[in-house]
């Protein structure tokens, strides 16, 4: 070989090295770059989980035939209309915006199909971290959900003040951390006061829900359906099994 064959082999050799050491080294920046990306993203939700709120209520004058206190139940003294009394705790780790209270139901005895039975009530706007709020909220007639009945072609409420009093199995709060996600606390009823203790009604019951069963918490905007999608019959039989819904309009 001539001394120009050897410098073209050199020169040759040298541009493959050097090829190889540019791949590497963008192959070394693009992991570094996704290990940074990853990093960064993993501590954005580490940090919106520890400013993740957790609001509950405490009520007041709870005993077993008033899991929701003794003001809960409509009195013809206070306008006939349901109140949550008691007090409002934020125990997660950021502020909580934009507190609703509304009232739910679990239809055909299973933890499966909540569904609402009241419109949103505005409990407070913003509740800190660690703060306690003396709540006494009121929930009217007007606040009563409506479904839209394909038969008589018209709105329908689908009861009473006290029947939805009776018939509310949960207290909902739904709010909001400042990152706009929406959460929910859910305080369940418990069993039904029914029965002797120890007899096989009250059994039954306790089977499908304590009697003092903790709030629950959930993520996410819609944590139940609502009364439109209720089976129609299901408004008068909790345990029907006939789909004729009602829609809304």
């Amino acid at each position: 070989m001539t001394v120009g064959d050897w410098i073209s082999l050199v020169v040759a050799i040298a541009t493959v090295v050097m090829a190889g050491a540019t791949y590497y080294l963008a192959w070394v920046t693009r992991r570094l770059a996704k290990e940074t990306a990853d990093a960064a993203q993993q501590a954005e939700r580490h940090h919106r989980e520890n400013r993740r709120p957790f609001c509950v209520i405490t009520f007041q004058g709870v005993d077993l035939h008033h899991p929701f206190g003794n003001a809960f139940h409509p009195n013809a003294n206070f306008g006939l209309s349901i109140r949550i009394k008691g007090e409002l705790q934020n125990k997660g780790g950021g502020p909580a915006t934009d507190v609703y209270v509304y009232l739910s139901q679990r239809r055909g005895g299973s933890d499966d199909c909540p569904y609402r039975l009241t419109q949103s009530v505005l409990v407070s706007g913003l509740v800190g971290p660690g703060d306690s709020v003396k709540i006494e909220i009121s929930i009217e007639k007007s606040n009563i959900w409506q479904v839209w009945d394909p038969k008589s072609q018209r709105s329908i409420t689908i009861g009473d003040i006290n029947f939805i009093a009776d018939d509310t199995n949960e207290v909902v709060l739904e709010y909001k951390d400042v990152f706009g996600n929406f959460y929910h606390t859910i305080h369940p009823r418990g069993i039904q006061p029914r029965g002797q203790p120890g007899s096989e009604e009250r059994e039954a019951q306790a089977a499908v829900r304590p009697d003092k069963p903790a709030p629950i918490f959930r993520t996410g905007r819609q944590p139940v359906r609502t009364l439109a999608d209720a089976p129609r019959d299901s408004l008068l039989d909790p345990y029907s099994s006939e789909q004729d819904a009602i829609t809304p309009p």
